[in-house]
């Protein structure tokens, strides 16, 4: 018995529902033209209690990019870029919040370097709440991602914002305050990072503007929404978001890599698994 299929069978006793998952079709095993990721906040749990089987079901299912930040609470950095390395997954991003970034630049940078990321993320824009902003608001934002990203170009990576619906407030007549950031940002420093879940939670299209804007989204968040008042988190595939059209249009435009996000998947592995396999159907 091979190590991965050890890794594999441990990953099952631990996680006794995943035998009941059906297999990826034939069809999702085919050989596809994207290459998708997940971000590790999908699989808090499973990482925690069997990191190498964890990142190996990934590989199984066909993941080749993931999103992270650091793995320094679970195992040594130098342990985790192997196991990675082992397993054929990419690590193609990670960040913090605008403070770390600001205060903190160079640690986030060092991990950056380490793991030969591509993209630094800015997740959270605001030093504290996002309540009551209004358009100076959103300028002082875009001066301080100008900031990262002019610190980032130096590193020698590029530099992401990471959108939430509190980003698609009106701040005029005609505007968002998404929109600020995107004309006050320099687009050679600043890339977005399109959250297509915050985005449509914020009722804004994200397909819209990736037509609106076709060079600015180069990473998308692949979150989907339940059907209930609330419009809370779904795993992919099993809410209401056609992501068809969304990879659509960002092939139309560039998309270089879409990363499945659940932010509290009450089954990880399942939707590890139904994500990837609902977007291979698509594409």
């Amino acid at each position: 018995m091979d190590t991965n299929r050890r890794k594999f069978l441990k990953l099952l006793a631990a996680f006794p529902a995943l035998a009941a998952i059906p297999p990826v079709s034939s069809a999702c095993r085919a050989a596809r033209s994207k290459d998708f990721g997940i971000i590790t906040i999908t699989l808090r749990q499973p990482l925690q209690e069997n990191f190498k089987g964890t990142i190996a079901y990934l590989a199984e299912l066909g993941y080749r990019k993931i999103e992270f930040g650091s793995f320094a609470n679970i195992l040594p950095e130098e342990d985790a870029k192997k196991i990675l390395e082992d397993h054929g997954l990419k690590p193609v991003a990670g960040g913090a919040s605008i403070s770390n970034l600001l205060n903190n630049f160079q640690k986030e940078a060092e991990l950056i370097h380490f793991y030969n990321k591509e993209f630094l993320i800015c997740y959270w824009p605001w030093h504290g709440s996002a309540d009551n902003k209004k358009a100076d608001d959103f300028k002082k934002v875009a001066e301080e991602l100008n900031i990262v990203g002019e610190n980032a170009r130096k590193e020698g990576f590029k530099f992401a914002f990471h959108n939430h619906d509190q980003e698609f407030v009106r701040t005029g007549p005609d505007e968002l305050g998404y929109d600020i950031l995107l004309r006050e940002t320099d687009p050679d420093l600043v890339h977005m990072q399109l959250d297509v879940y915050w985005t449509y939670k914020g009722d804004a299209d994200p397909v819209a503007y990736m037509k609106k804007h076709p060079h600015r989204f180069p990473l998308l968040h692949m979150k989907d929404m339940d059907d209930t008042p609330q419009r809370d988190f779904a795993v992919v595939g099993d809410g209401i978001i056609d992501f068809g059209k969304v990879m659509q249009q960002g092939d139309a435009i560039g998309v270089k890599h879409y990363i499945v996000e659940h932010d509290r998947p009450e089954d990880p592995l399942y939707c590890a698994r139904r994500s990837i396999e609902h977007l291979k159907s698509l594409s």
